[in-house]
């Protein structure tokens, strides 16, 4: 659609947010439920924190400091505390408007045209390679602002060139120049979340200001979005999961995303939320989440970022497409939270619609495989006291660690075992190495090319090799199987990892790698666990996490070596605290400190066999043996669960003949689990034949890989 349609839809609908009724559906839905009624106000509350500072520039370190003398890790940290603060003077123009447009104040208005002109008149096109993203920061903040307020200043007409309004349109336009510059010549390339922001800025300029932009700018927008977000795999996939490995980045995308496409909207131009992958897109962060009001970390993701980014995306979701799980989600967040948390003031333009109506189904979809991002995430149930399961293994991009097959579990809603690498760009160095992930480090690991204050390594620099997959995943109502090709990123000949996750809780995870020529491995596999770590004199170790509750711990395999116990120094699951109008946004969540378990074992095949069973369910014992079986050389283990529930668990370290105790089996793997003497599930690994108790449960001539669920139990 040509620039002159939709200036003239504009010119009719006059802002792209103050519709008819709009305000007043805002306010109802902040006067009819109390959490997001005490949301906003703690916005409001910070508005009139910031009416007492109205700077005269932006307190970036470019302006705090002669830069010519900068060496270049310097500059490095400089450029990237000017993005941070770009956007931070966006979140209060924005936040001072909203307010005085929802609480009609003027002296709100004229604190936010102030910073406007503030911003306007701030230098730009610096060095930076973050350029686009301090655009970006300050374009969102600009336009808003300026539709919001620009009829609420005495003595000012919105469309004349008077000095209040011009400044800020000139600066807007010399923005969509840039913008237009960088999207033709390429944009970012490697880290496309970035090229989603600029063309999600043009967009927003050009909707914005439709009598004064180019004609060309909107279509532009529109173009770049179809390459990347809609068109290609590469980005986001069919499942709605964002290529570039984390979650940070998707929540990045969607706070400019849902602005381009409310406004787009608003003018007729095109429907954004009506492609199926943008629905997706927003959906798919359920899967993210955890039971305890987190999100999972990997790669360069901290757990806290949802309370920091997702809040907006998830309520906007939530009323877009009428999705009762993404609501759950967010109220989860928030009620776990020890105060009310700052949010960005754009999250209350969500809510021009209703709610969702209808509870979910806390059983509605708890298994599922992300396939580009190569993430598999379990879950008992949607519930606040789920357990937990997710693994990603899959293509290596700008923002992965180095922790393929690195994995995550909670059990009753508590973090049982947790990547210590989730994080941010400050101290990267030690985030991306494996050793801070749950993975196997083969003799010694990758080590980074480099090292730089920010970044810390050349993991932006990513690499073919390091490419992870997933190979298998089952799943039924009693157990699910996952398993992961790491032999790439280990630089082994073949390097698997099985894990099965079994209801009401427990987990197995075996590693088996084989080195390229027959030398011995140097094999040490990693075990991050949340909580108090102790060792039993049974050689077992007890994890007693945040909620009181124990779990146990156990290694087998004869091979193993040495397991010991260690902490990581300055461990922490956030890169700090996030700064908004001089006050802590939220509480970040930090680990002070980070317990290990480290399984070494070294040879020219090398296998790790570990367990992790809670030593209670519902208040009774859970009673667990394990035992190698001399004649199979086999490992046998038993857990038995109230209720009369056993699980038998049996581990060949190779395929052999039939086995006749304690299951009669050909495969290397196989599990029944027993109701009252009678077989309900079973699993059967690279074998064809099972049988328990005299009953065939598997004979299949084709599969290896058999999982099978009786229901009528």
């Amino acid at each position: 659609m040509m620039i002159e349609s939709i200036s003239r839809r504009h010119a009719r609908t006059g802002s792209l947010w103050k519709q008819a009724g709009s305000k007043q559906e805002i306010l109802q839905h902040l006067a009819a439920h109390p959490w997001l009624g005490q949301l906003f106000q703690r916005v409001v509350e910070q508005a009139d924190r910031d009416l007492q500072s109205l700077p005269s520039e932006l307190a970036t370190p470019a302006n705090l400091q002669d830069t010519s003398l900068e060496t270049q890790d310097e500059r490095e940290l400089r450029w990237y505390g000017e993005s941070q603060e770009a956007h931070r003077a966006g979140e209060v123009i924005v936040r001072l408007a909203l307010c005085a447009w929802l609480n009609e104040r003027p002296d709100f208005a004229a604190a936010a045209v102030a910073r406007m002109q503030t911003a306007a008149a701030q230098p730009t096109f610096a060095d930076s390679p973050m350029q686009d993203l301090v655009v970006g920061g300050l374009a969102r903040g600009l336009c808003l602002g300026y539709d919001l307020v620009r009829d609420m200043v005495p003595g000012t007409d919105p469309d004349s060139e008077s000095e209040t309004w011009a400044a800020v349109r000139a600066r807007l336009l010399q923005y969509g120049d840039w913008l237009e510059y960088y999207l033709v010549k390429g944009g970012n390339g490697a880290r496309r979340n970035h090229d989603v922001i600029a063309a999600c800025t043009l967009g927003l300029i050009a909707l914005t200001l439709p009598n004064a932009a180019p004609r060309d700018w909107a279509p532009l927008a529109a173009a770049q979005l179809e390459t990347v977000l809609f068109a290609d795999t590469r980005y986001l996939g069919e499942d709605g999961d964002w290529y570039e490995g984390s979650l940070r980045y998707q929540l990045y995308i969607l706070q400019w995303f849902h602005l381009l496409a409310d406004a787009a909207r608003t003018v007729g131009w095109m429907d954004l939320y009506a492609r199926s992958k943008a629905e997706k897109l927003f959906r798919s962060l359920s899967h993210f989440l955890t039971p305890d009001g987190h999100n999972l970390g990997f790669n360069d993701t901290a757990h806290d970022e949802v309370v920091l980014l997702g809040v907006w995306p998830l309520l906007k979701g939530a009323v877009e497409y009428q999705d009762p799980l993404l609501l759950w989600n967010l109220q989860n967040i928030l009620d776990r939270l020890d105060s009310v948390p700052l949010i960005p003031a754009e999250a209350f333009l969500a809510l021009r619609g209703p709610l969702p109506g209808e509870p979910f189904h806390k059983k509605r979809q708890t298994a599922v495989h992300l396939k580009r991002t190569g993430l598999v995430v379990v879950r008992s149930e949607w519930s606040g006291s789920a357990s937990l399961f997710a693994l990603g293994c899959g293509p290596y991009s700008s923002h992965h660690h180095l922790g393929q097959a690195g994995f995550e579990y909670y059990a009753s809603g508590e973090p049982v075992v947790l990547e210590a690498g989730g994080g941010h760009y400050v101290g990267r160095a030690q985030w991306i190495t494996p050793e801070m992930h749950n993975v196997v480090v083969v003799n010694g690991g990758y080590r980074p090319r480099y090292a730089h204050p920010l970044y810390g390594t050349s993991g932006f620099d990513f690499a073919p090799r390091f490419d992870g997959r997933i190979t298998a995943f089952k799943h039924n109502p009693e157990v699910a199987f996952v398993q992961a090709d790491y032999a790439l990123c280990a630089r082994t000949r073949s390097a698997v990892r099985n894990s099965w996750f079994v209801w009401p809780g427990y987990l197995i995870v075996e590693d088996r790698l084989t080195a390229p020529d027959g030398s011995p491995l140097q094999a040490e596999a990693f075990w991050h666990a949340h909580g108090d770590v102790q060792a039993a004199p049974d050689g077992t170790y007890q994890i007693r996490t945040a909620g009181g509750e124990t779990h146990v711990l156990a290694v087998c395999e004869p091979e193993v070596r040495e397991i010991s116990l260690g902490r990581h120094p300055l461990a922490r699951d956030s890169i700090g605290v996030v700064m908004s109008g001089g006050e802590l946004r939220v509480p970040a969540r930090r680990r002070e400190k980070l317990d290990y378990i480290r399984v070494t074992a070294r040879g020219p095949d090398v296998r790790f066999l570990v367990f992790v069973v809670p030593s209670e369910i519902e208040g009774l014992p859970v009673e667990f043996s394990h035992q190698m079986l001399p004649a199979a050389q086999a490992w046998k283990l038993e857990i038995r669960f109230p209720h009369g529930v056993v699980d038998t668990w049996v581990f060949l370290p190779r395929r052999a003949g039939l086995v006749q105790e304690p299951l009669e089996m050909d495969g290397r793997v196989a599990f029944v689990r027993c109701v009252a003497g009678r077989a309900k599930a079973w699993f059967l690994l690279e074998g064809q034949t099972l049988a328990c108790a005299g009953e065939t449960l598997v004979r299949s001539p084709v599969e290896t890989t058999f999982l099978n669920h009786r229901g009528d139990q």
